[in-house]
């Protein structure tokens, strides 16, 4: 690819960061750096009613911690500065004015109340829903005298009347679609705001977008994108539509799914070079080997982006999740999960994520397990009844008493120890390590009963087998 390539993410700040709409984001950032290229993050705010800041702050906090670092910016600026719609209104203003001077846009009187009753009448025909260019046949008497006259109006593009759009798609290949499917659609509404359709194509162009990867739900939007390039005189970019991201339920994504948000999946110990990798292969196929973004920018081919749908799976990422966080270093992964840790720290800390971190999906979950662990277990009723059973009972007598008997306590000897314990009490399996397990923790399932009371320590783990409080 020798002309330059700059692509841009285009978040409107309606909402958070979601995993769907991050996928596009890093999808855009794979192919600049694959093609050396620039990747430019601009905020599509004209929707003034529900854009606000604090989810612009979001979403570029979400990025930076995703590691996806944009080279021009509202924040960072660049050469095609400004890089927030809302601070773009004059060129807008200015692309209607030339395309209204060259009579390929025109001002439409019409009120809602007329619209509405034509698209009824339509309907009740059995014809879709079509402006029917009333407007547009106005005489330019007509339209100076109602203009004077400080006549509400929206601007709609003059499409012609017959032909197709063709969009050759560097990911669903040819798409076309017929003129006839379309009408004269509003560029400007009638308070002199652009829509995003005609907003986006005058900042492609001044921004010198080479390539536009997006969600597909934006295909019909493209179209009247080439034909607004083509009406400005302007070169399109290439478009490529990605398949949507679906939950795992099969239906959409939604930016108000608070579970799947960026921010949201950090607080609950996510790393973020697991949630790239994750996305990465949600409708691209990464090779097994490309785990980190150089490694995905690297690899990344766009003309094998998959059509069909992706479902999240949620599952794989926390499986996912959970390999990253067995292959971490131990003394790491303790300073690590130190901040979220609200209790008291144990000593030993690094010998506490070491016997979790075979579980553990998340931090978060490490340090719950961590912090279970650091309090006395209460045995739910069922496993106290268990635990006071005769056979239970001379089973945690059995390795108080040959722990009590050892100086010291590490793995090796906690295994001896238990040995011994069964031996006495004549238990073996289930019926020797789920005693001890319950008192030693409270719970039926966990770490290797050495191991566990090795990390406790000594007096931790004598004074747990006695059942004190």
């Amino acid at each position: 690819m020798t002309a330059e390539v700059r692509v841009r993410f285009a978040p409107s700040p309606t909402g958070p960061l979601h995993l769907g709409n991050a996928r596009a984001a890093l999808f855009n950032f794979l192919f600049a750096r694959r093609h050396d290229g620039a990747f430019i993050l601009r905020v599509e705010d004209t929707d003034t009613e529900r854009s606000e800041a604090r989810y612009e702050a979001q979403v570029m906090e979400a990025m930076r911690w995703l590691g996806l670092t944009w080279d021009e910016g509202p924040d960072v600026g660049g050469p095609c500065a400004p890089y927030r719609q809302s601070e773009r209104r004059g060129a807008y203003v200015a692309a209607v004015e030339r395309l209204v001077a060259a009579g390929k846009a025109y001002p439409c009187f019409c009120t809602e109340q007329r619209l509405e009753e034509l698209h009824l009448q339509q309907k009740r025909i059995k014809r879709p829903p079509r402006y029917d260019g009333l407007c547009r046949a106005l005489s330019a008497d007509e339209v100076r005298a109602r203009l004077a006259a400080g006549e509400p109006h929206t601007v709609r593009l003059a499409l012609p009347d017959r032909g197709e759009v063709v969009l050759d798609d560097l990911v669903r290949g040819r798409v076309t679609l017929a003129l006839k499917n379309l009408d004269d659609f509003i560029i400007q509404r009638s308070n002199g705001n652009p829509l995003f359709i005609l907003a986006g194509v005058v900042d492609d162009a001044d921004m010198r977008i080479s390539h536009v990867l997006r969600g597909e739900d934006h295909l019909t939007n493209t179209h009247k994108q080439l034909l607004l390039h083509e009406a400005l005189g302007g070169t399109p970019p290439r478009f490529g539509h990605l398949p949507l991201v679906t939950g795992d339920d099969g239906h959409p994504l939604s930016k108000r799914l608070g579970d799947l948000g960026i921010l949201n999946l950090r607080e609950q110990g996510y790393a973020p070079e697991v949630i790239c990798a994750h996305l990465a292969r949600l409708g691209w196929q990464a090779p097994d080997d490309a785990t980190t973004l150089p490694t995905l920018g690297a690899a990344f081919a766009v003309d094998r982006v998959a059509k069909k749908p992706a479902k999240i799976g949620l599952h794989d990422l926390k499986h996912r999740q959970a390999l990253w966080l067995r292959a971490q270093d131990p003394a790491q992964l303790a300073r690590d999960v130190r901040p979220l840790l609200a209790g008291e720290i144990p000593a030993a800390l690094t010998s506490f994520v070491q016997l979790f971190a075979e579980e553990a999906e998340t931090l978060n979950d490490l340090a719950r397990r961590i912090e279970a662990l650091l309090h006395r277990p209460v045995p739910a009723e069922q496993d106290a009844a268990l635990l006071n059973e005769p056979a239970s009972r001379a089973v945690c007598a059995a390795a108080a008493q040959a722990l009590a008997a050892t100086a010291t306590l590490d793995v090796e000897t906690a295994r001896e120890i238990v040995r011994q314990a069964g031996a006495q009490a004549e238990a073996k399996g289930k019926g020797l390590y789920l005693p001890l397990r319950l008192a030693l923790m409270g719970a039926a399932h966990g770490p290797d009963v050495p191991s566990l009371m090795a990390t406790l320590g000594r007096e931790e783990a004598l004074a747990r087998l006695r059942g004190e409080k």
